[in-house]
């Protein structure tokens, strides 16, 4: 599991744990397959591809 942080242009969002209320994350759960997936590790084609294959959970520094 690994824990990916974007940078507020590219966040916040909503955190994704069921019932919770925190609406400014900025980090993303990937499991160890959705990581090995990645085309780069970090950076901005990494986010891009977070985001258009719907990648990961949002999660807050609570559900960490």
């Amino acid at each position: 599991m690994r824990y990916f942080t974007v940078s507020e242009l590219w966040g916040p969002f909503p955190c994704e744990f069921p019932g919770c209320p925190e609406k400014a994350v900025f980090t993303i759960r990937l499991t160890d397959e959705e990581n090995a997936r990645l085309p780069e590790q970090c950076g901005p084609e990494a986010v891009r591809f977070i985001f258009a294959n719907k990648l990961g959970t949002a999660v807050c520094d609570s559900h960490r």
